[in-house]
């Protein structure tokens, strides 16, 4: 019954999957068909071959050359028939490998996302404006708990000198003495410009008395 069951599974794959287990057939399945098998003793040439065939999806030590040899399948080819083998069911037919879908979740909680600057006291290196940013909000927070300071400051020294009795009166720059010339002359022409609007309104309104 249960060869049954595995003919009529084997008849639903594809194509692909039908050759990978004729030329690496599952230990359960090659298990079950070995048992049967008869009980005479291996001849002496035969007990140093291996037992079963090597996992195809891993690298593996020739028992009697002891030289390592790769593995059949790239791990390109190992991904395609995990998904394959997956969209029919019969993942758990296949090989050990480190690209089926319980290996790769048991890597991801036992290591996480391993991307760098993402561990336990490790950090991203970033942009340089983004590696600066602590520094110049906290420099632009100390100017801005300093600038009424700097206004008052400011004030003594530009306005001071062109306030009569301040206590700052007395300090003198070539900047304040340009700036006070500049204050001086404006004055001036405010002073004729009021004047000169006085007379002509002086002189319209004795024109306009002075007409019958």
């Amino acid at each position: 019954m249960a060869s049954e069951l595995h003919i009529g599974l084997a008849r639903t794959l594809p194509s692909r999957l039908k050759r990978f287990f004729a030329f690496n057939p599952p230990r359960a399945l090659s298990s079950a068909v070995s048992a049967p098998s008869s009980t005479a003793a291996a001849p002496p040439s035969m007990s140093l071959a291996p037992t079963s065939r090597p996992n195809p999806f891993q690298p593996h030590k020739n028992p009697r050359t002891g030289k390592w040899h790769p593995p059949i399948y790239s791990l390109r080819v190992q991904a395609e028939l995990v998904k394959l083998a997956e969209s029919h069911g019969v993942q758990d037919l296949l090989p050990f490998t480190t690209k089926s879908v319980a290996e790769r979740t048991r890597k991801r909680e036992e290591q996480g996302l391993r991307v760098k600057g993402t561990g336990v006291g490790q950090k991203v290196k970033g942009h340089e404006w983004e590696r600066t940013l602590k520094g110049r909000l906290e420099k632009r927070r100390q100017a801005m708990l300093g600038m009424p300071q700097l206004i008052q400051q400011w004030k003594e020294v530009c306005y001071a000198p062109l306030v009569q009795g301040h206590p700052g009166a007395n300090i003198t720059t070539a900047w304040t003495r340009s700036r006070m010339e500049e204050v001086a002359e404006i004055r001036a022409f405010t002073r004729w410009s009021l004047s000169l609007k006085n007379v002509l309104e002086s002189t319209r309104w004795s024109s306009a008395l002075a007409t019958p």
